[in-house]
């Protein structure tokens, strides 16, 4: 590390520091009431996502994403232990059109979500991913995430040298700073379970598994984003790890990469990251490490653009297998399943 490098991050850490403080008044029961006031632009984003995994290996992912100009972004998908899967038809709706939609019943403990749409039926193709196998059909789902986790909030909870190493590594321009705050989103993760009935075709499944929820809001806009990582493992045992890397225009040096795991209730925050093809190995503050491999199973492509361009997110659901170093044989290991979430811009010259 050069000196210039090493001298920002010292700069980064005191300011890191600074706002983490800040941070720890953060009103959890605040945002989870978080809705869109009349100010709000279709650049202002209010995203609530649901995933739940069990044994049998049925899964499913949830999002709801709300635009100031009224418009609704939907990703719904369940994939059945039978094999079968299905995918939402209409992606951009009307928010009071919206085949989703969303209930706190208790903040910081439990939601509901639903859906009720069309859905095609698909099958893993070509690199997995999802080409249509029928014809669309309706189908509905009702469930319940219930938690007695804390909330994970990523300004106030991520080791800040994560932050420090990205912004380190930026020229500081002048608006720099300004443009940093300006696409600055709350981000809050939760670990839980799910309960619900997916009905399709006069069919009832009834899906209860290890789950994860995601609400963040704040400036998102699409066309913004280089590209984006975001991987989440709900394990047999009840443990969750989860890790991200995002690059933008303003960090687009080395990006950020932050992340966490919840093992036996402890929470212990990744301070580096090594990704590559088909796992990532993490360091986590607790002095421990783990190489987290997964195996794709189905990926659910979504485009969403504006007059700016358009962003691909590819929405994998994926096999998982934990090597963590408290487990004294490397050939042991927990599995289980989750999300891999590869996001990119159409632009191919944005993601070299």
């Amino acid at each position: 590390m050069g000196l210039k490098i090493a001298l920002k991050r010292a700069v980064m850490k005191k300011v890191m520091t600074k706002r983490a403080k800040s941070a720890k008044t953060f009103d959890e029961a605040a945002s989870e009431q978080y809705k869109l006031d009349a100010s709000a632009t279709s650049e202002t984003n209010n995203s609530y996502y649901f995933t739940a995994h069990d044994e049998k290996g049925n899964g499913l992912f949830f999002r709801l994403g709300q635009r100031g100009n009224r418009t609704a972004e939907i990703w719904f998908a369940v994939r059945l232990s039978t094999g079968e899967a299905f995918v939402n038809v209409e992606k951009l709706l009307p928010i009071d059109k919206a085949t989703a939609t969303i209930e706190c019943i208790k903040e910081c403990k439990e939601w509901k979500f639903e859906f009720n749409g069309k859905v095609t039926p698909v099958h893993a193709g070509v690199g997995k991913i999802a080409e249509r196998s029928g014809v669309d059909v309706v189908a509905s789902w009702s469930g319940t995430f219930k938690s007695e986790d804390g909330l994970y909030e990523f300004t106030r909870d991520t080791d800040i040298g994560a932050f420090c190493k990205a912004v380190a590594a930026e020229k500081w321009t002048r608006g720099f700073s300004k443009e940093l705050d300006k696409n600055h989103q709350t981000h809050i993760e939760q670990r839980g379970e799910i309960g619900g009935i997916f009905t399709v075709d006069g069919k009832k499944h009834t899906i209860y598994g290890f789950a994860v929820r995601d609400h963040s809001f704040g400036r998102r806009v699409w066309s913004y984003m280089n590209r984006h990582i975001w991987f989440v493992a709900a394990l047999e045992n009840g443990d969750t790890y989860a890790a991200n890397h995002v690059k933008y225009p303003v960090l687009g040096v080395c990006g950020l990469s932050s992340g966490y795991k919840i093992v036996s209730g402890k929470v212990a925050n990744v301070q580096d990251v090594d990704f590559r093809e088909g796992a990532y190995t993490a360091e986590y503050g607790d002095k421990t490490t783990a190489t987290i491999k997964y195996t794709q199973e189905i990926i659910f492509p979504f485009v969403f653009g504006d007059d700016a361009g358009a962003y691909i997110i590819n929405e994998g659901m994926s096999r998982y297998e934990i090597f963590d170093s408290r487990v004294s044989l490397d050939s042991e290991c927990v599995r289980g399943y989750g999300i891999t979430e590869f996001g990119y811009n159409v632009d191919g010259g944005r993601i070299k």
